[in-house]
């Protein structure tokens, strides 16, 4: 009995003295660079995207134009990725977007066009880190 009432206070003790630390400002998955602005991931679809992914009768119904694109693709689920969503706020490595962008899930995209930048890759993979906040339209 005076064992477990020694060992329950040692444990007391420990518990007030430990404090909850946050992960280093360079662990994987943490964004780096400035906050990614929905224009500038919209910059990105219009001159790499859209091509192909535009209006009615876009691939898999993904309309990537400026009025559509985040509506299309922020928490639906992929036709390609199943169960997956396109995009995951905050998760790119559950966002099946990202993974067709890295070549993770083939066909790579932009199909039959280069890879996207390093830069322009890292953008898009920040903007779902930081929420992948889209334009809300005015009423």
């Amino acid at each position: 009995m005076a064992f477990a009432l020694a060992l329950g206070a040692s444990m007391l003790a420990a518990g007030a003295c430990t404090r909850k630390v946050g992960p280093p400002p360079t662990a994987p998955g943490t964004p780096t660079g400035p906050i990614v602005t929905p224009d500038s991931v919209q910059a990105i679809f219009d001159n790499h995207c859209i091509t192909c992914h535009s209006g009615s009768s876009a691939p898999a119904g993904m309309d990537l134009s400026a009025d559509s694109s985040f509506a299309n693709i922020v928490d639906v689920v992929s036709i390609k990725c199943a169960p997956l969503v396109r995009i995951r706020p905050f998760n790119p490595d559950s966002s099946c977007l990202m993974r067709r962008i890295d070549g993770r899930v083939l066909p790579r995209m932009p199909l039959s066009s280069p890879a996207l930048s390093p830069a322009d890759t890292s953008t898009v993979r920040n903007w779902i880190l930081q929420g992948a906040h889209g334009v809300v339209k005015p009423a």
